[in-house]
């Protein structure tokens, strides 16, 4: 843990869809919160679709020492891509639903509180995963979760409610419930496990009680791969259900991994990748690595 001399320049990236119009004057009262530390700062719109890792990349080489994004781990994942190994420092102000990366660097959930934290200057490098060139701050999904994904974002383009579109995106990824044969190459060990699901996740995560996927280091320089058993519907449903009342424990349902690199094949030649809940298709193989203490972020004092 560092801490760095106060900046000069910083962009912040607002998703234009996280809501931000409901809180008056955001904008102003941000940039007047840096403006008191002696930060100029420019807040800009993004809309979706938006690369936000061109548009970080860019930000920095029109001299931003700071970028800062405001929304989910989507936005937060995909403006940090532009940042791996740059001198740029990341910040964040997390105001989407979930906000994992957030909550693991202990950073508050509120406004006002998120932008002091940047403007105090304390900095940690923390670790990035990578998979065929892109990166992640959380995890990357394979198998089922991207097929539901998928199914609802077809549904809600064709009109579905928002709360029906996931529920019947579920049921219908639990009727195809896929298994896939994956080959994995764990840091030149093979294993070969057939599963409907899999994370590979950046440093290890929670996976019992009521803190699934909470992290207590972003500095390990190592991934953890969790692959789930074959497991009926009904097994399924009950898992979920676990999970949603607390006892759900990892050793019933998923074998796990360490490794800094992981290779993932298929029969598949293309397979769909949620990387911090935003999809992509992939060519495979997959290449899955730690870039460790890659990212610069700001973090509330110690």
């Amino acid at each position: 843990m560092t801490s760095t001399a106060t900046r000069t320049r910083a962009v912040i990236f607002v998703n234009a869809s996280a809501g931000w119009d409901a809180k008056e004057d955001a904008p102003q009262k941000l940039e007047q919160w840096f403006a008191e530390s002696g930060i100029e700062a420019q807040v800009e719109y993004v809309e979706k679709g938006v690369n936000l890792a061109e548009k970080a990349r860019e930000a920095v080489i029109a001299g931003n020492d700071i970028v800062v994004a405001a929304g989910g781990d989507g936005t937060l994942s995909a403006t940090a891509s532009g940042l791996v190994g740059t001198e740029a420092t990341f910040g964040v102000l997390p105001v989407g639903t979930l906000n994992h990366f957030a909550r693991d660097l202990n950073l508050p959930l509120e406004l006002e509180p998120a932008a002091r934290v940047i403007s105090a200057g304390h900095v940690m490098e923390v670790d990035v995963g990578e998979v065929n060139g892109k990166t992640f701050l959380n995890n990357a999904v394979l198998g089922l979760y991207p097929i539901f994904r998928a199914i609802r974002a077809d549904l809600q383009k064709r009109g579905w409610p928002s709360k029906l579109s996931w529920i019947w995106g579920w049921v219908t990824a639990l009727q195809k419930l896929p298994f896939y044969r994956m080959k994995l190459t764990v840091d030149g060990r093979e294993v070969i496990r057939k599963t409907p699901y899999m994370i590979i996740a950046n440093n290890k995560h929670a996976m019992q009680g009521r803190h699934i996927g909470a992290r207590k280091s972003l500095q390990d320089g190592k991934l953890w791969i969790y692959v789930l058993r074959p497991q009926s519907r009904i097994a399924l449903v009950w898992m979920a259900l676990k999970v949603v009342f607390g006892v759900f424990r990892r050793q019933e349902y998923f074998d796990a991994f360490p490794a800094t690199e992981v290779y993932i094949d298929t029969r598949s030649r293309r397979l769909g990748v949620s990387l911090d809940g935003e999809i992509h298709v992939m060519d495979t193989p997959l290449r899955f690595r730690s870039l460790p203490l890659s990212l610069r972020v700001f973090v509330p004092e110690p």
